[in-house]
Parts: C-alpha cells; sequence; structure tokens
C-alpha cells in the first residue's frame, strides 16, 4: 500500500495559522520566490487532513513544560503521542519525560504520512573502520544520496535506532531572559552536551539538494532510551556502534513561516516579548 507523506518544516510559530509553501509546487502557479515577503500561489495552502501518523524533532511548547526543552515527536491521530522531551534539570543534567501532547514550540521538523502500511527503506550500518569518517548516520545517508541523485531533491523520514554504543546528544537549557548575543555562548554554554547509552530511539527527517528558496532546515534528529533525550549528533565508539534505519520518501514538502535558518545576534529585540523568569539554573548570556 503506498503511503501518503510529506516533510513539514515549521519555524517561529505555535498555532494552526501560519502559511505555508508547499513543493514541489502545482502546475497552476509558480514556486515560492526567495523573499520571505513575496506571495506565490502557493502560500496559505492547509495540509491535506487525511489519517495521519507523524515523527520528527522539534522544540517542547512552554504552555506544556513549563521551560524549554527537545521533542522527539511520535503521534498519531488516535491514540495517546508516544513523544518524548529532554529538559535540563536543576542538577543541570538532561532527562526524559513524556509528553502527553501534541502541542509543539517555536520549531518542529516532523515527517507527516496516513500510518498504513508500505514499502521502505531499510539501512543497517554498524562498525565503522575509520573514526574520522560517517559518526553521524543521518549526515551521511543525506550525502550518500546527493551523490547518487545530485540534481533531485529527496525528503525523507522515519525511525533511526542505534542498538549499540553510544551516542551525543545536547538539550537545551531555559529560554534566557536576556538575548543571547553569540553561537560561542549557545555551543559552550546554553547546549548541555551528554553521552548517552544505548539502545537509543531516533525520529529524523532529512532533505537532500533542498529548494533554496524555501530556506529549510536540511536535517532534524531528536531520540531517547529510557533516561534522556536529546538532539542526535553522532556517535563515539566507531568500531561498537550498529544502526538500524527504517525511513520512507516523502511525496511533498511544506514549509512553514519561512524566517532566516541563521540566528540574526544583533537584531533589536527591545519591543518583542520575552521570558521574564528562567529556571534557577539557566546559564546567563
Amino acid at each position: 500500500m503506498r503511503q501518503i507523506a510529506s516533510i513539514v518544516d515549521n519555524h517561529g510559530h505555535m498555532d494552526g495559522d501560519a502559511e505555508s509553501t508547499v513543493y514541489p509546487p502545482s502546475s497552476t502557479g509558480s514556486s515560492t520566490a526567495g523573499s520571505p515577503t513575496e506571495r506565490s500561489a502557493h502560500h496559505n495552502q492547509q495540509l491535506p487532513h487525511l489519517e495521519f501518523h507523524i515523527l520528527g524533532a522539534g522544540a517542547c511548547a512552554y504552555s506544556v513544560t513549563g521551560q524549554n526543552g527537545e521533542l522527539a515527536i511520535n503521534c498519531a491521530e488516535e491514540g495517546e503521542p508516544h513523544t518524548a522531551c529532554g529538559v535540563v534539570c536543576e542538577d543541570s543534567m538532561p532527562e526524559k519525560k513524556n509528553y502527553h501532547s501534541y502541542l509543539s514550540g517555536p520549531l518542529c521538523n516532523v515527517f507527516k504520512c496516513t500510518g498504513a502500511p508500505g514499502k521502505v527503506l531499510r539501512v543497517h550500518a554498524a562498525a565503522r573502520m575509520d573514526p574520522e569518517v560517517g559518526s553521524d548516520i543521518v549526515e551521511t545517508m543525506k550525502s550518500i544520496l546527493e551523490a547518487a541523485f545530485p540534481r533531485t531533491v529527496l525528503g525523507l523520514g522515519g525511525v533511526v535506532l542505534v542498538k549499540k554504543g553510544k551516542v551525543m546528544i545536547h538539550v537545551m537549557h531555559d529560554f534566557t531572559v536576556k538575548p543571547i548575543r553569540s553561537q560561542k555562548f549557545i555551543d559552550s554554554e546554553w547546549l548541555r552536551m551528554k553521552e548517552a547509552d544505548t539502545p537509543f530511539t531516533n525520529y529524523t527527517v532529512f532533505v537532500t539538494n533542498p529548494p533554496a528558496e524555501l530556506d529549510l532546515r536540511p536535517s532534524h534528529t531528536h531520540g531517547f532510551n529510557d533516561k534522556v533525550a536529546g538532539h542526535y549528533h553522532y556517535d563515539t565508539t566507531p568500531l561498537r556502534v550498529e544502526y538500524e534505519c527504517y525511513l520512507q520518501l516523502a511525496d511533498s514538502i511544506y514549509r512553514v513561516d519561512r524566517v532566516p535558518q541563521s540566528p540574526d545576534f544583533e537584531m533589536d529585540v527591545s519591543s518583542r516579548e520575552s521570558n521574564t523568569t528562567s529556571k534557577p539554573w539557566t546559564p546567563e548570556p
């Protein structure tokens, strides 16, 4: 049975009224222009409502968790969400929590399908012989596909199970009261890095040769084990690692609220609402 599947890239919006751009464009209109202010016939399109199953990576809804965090998204139209949430707790250690909500925070990248049985792409990889190459399985698969199909846009999503070894993840601290003004602060203080044990289950979304006019995030992968959840970076045990991946191709890509992917550290945020408090253990910029 053929799945109907889409990649959804949502950055900067937290409700259902956001504008969206669809790729590939329909035959009745042209593709969306590069500027967020230039609209086309493909804006304001609603995602088709089908029976759905959604996998992917995103941010927690502040109204649900009371702090910022990472989401490993797994939910369907029927039944309870099986979504995991990663937050930084009082001892500055990441922790996994169950997340019984369909709400997301200001960003998410998800793979939406009907949840019906169908053909999938299975990838099994183990024991990296070169410790300097291939530590990020998602980027490795993306690079292989781009080399094989250099002029084709492919959107894939699914499950990446790390069966053996260890992986490096990060969990975001709470939002800061003062604006963050450097990438160095993000990398060295705001992101809490941790080596996680396996088995570690990831939900991933990635796009090869992403269309420049959509300004997509090329890949996003979040996962969890029984103790922690967070953003997957790479494995740290090349000779012991083992991956098993189940992926499917998407028919279309939806870009919601097309804001720039790169942060603007010089942006004037004086007129914007922000957190008045953060968790006490949140580092200050």
